[in-house]
């Protein structure tokens, strides 16, 4: 059941099977709530495709962390990459205010608050996930989720 929910997730915010499961494990490390990056893509996602308002906002505080939205030939990113990249970004800032106010911009105030452990604690858990070999096997992930729908099914 968790393999099926790790792929759902992953497709849901644009990532990769092993994207998803590393920061899965560095929610849970760092005490945050994954489901904060629902939100937090639908964020990501307008500040790629609206041009005022809400998405204005939120492509300013991007250029702001130095987070690219289009590639070295000017096709627009992923969003998933995006909110990696913004992630990354955040979890930079030692200032928590600073840190705060850019993670509402970016990422919405809820996912901001769901992630606030998360964007501090990031390096430390990351670098723990690369130690575990969290997310290394995707395909394993996604063979459980498969065997978990077809024995859903029966």
């Amino acid at each position: 059941e968790l393999a099926r929910q790790t792929v759902d997730l992953a497709d849901k915010l644009s990532l990769t099977v092993g994207q998803t499961e590393r920061l899965q494990f560095i929610a849970e490390r760092t005490g945050s709530n994954i489901t904060g990056l629902g939100g937090a893509i639908n964020t990501i996602n307008r500040a790629l495709t609206e041009s005022g308002g809400r998405g204005r906002v939120a492509a300013d505080a991007l250029r702001a962390l130095g987070v690219a939205t289009v590639d070295a030939q000017g096709k627009q990113r992923e969003a998933g990459n995006v909110l990696l990249d913004t992630i990354k970004r955040l979890a930079q800032i030692n200032t928590e205010s600073t840190r705060t106010e850019l993670a509402i911009r970016t990422l919405g105030s809820s996912s901001a608050e769901n992630l606030k452990g998360l964007l501090k604690n990031f390096d430390e858990a990351s670098a723990a996930a690369t130690r575990f070999g969290i997310g290394v096997d995707e395909a394993a992930t996604k063979r459980l989720a498969e065997t978990n729908k077809k024995v859903t099914d029966l």
